[in-house]
């Protein structure tokens, strides 16, 4: 879980579930996160580090991502979900 794992993976997670995306993590530090018709599959080290993402949209063909393009198009999807609390 990411709150176990380091600050890139922690702030990739919060980033992703406060802008609505899905997230599931997978064995050894993999990201899956959906969105309107978006996929982003991340990387990171066991202690959290951002290792390497990709997106792909629809049909198209998979496409490289650093850490910052992999936070802006998280950010850049839609408007933060407000907390129920």
């Amino acid at each position: 879980m990411a709150d176990r794992l380091g600050n890139d993976a922690h702030y990739v997670v919060a980033t992703a579930r406060l802008f609505g995306w899905r997230v599931v993590w997978r064995a050894g530090g993999r990201l899956r996160s959906d969105r309107d018709g978006r996929r982003v599959r991340a990387l990171f080290t066991p202690a959290g580090g951002f290792r390497h993402a990709r997106m792909r949209v629809g049909g198209q063909a998979w496409q490289a991502l650093g850490q910052p393009e992999l936070v802006w198009l998280l950010e850049g999807e839609g408007p933060a979900v407000r907390s129920s609390a």
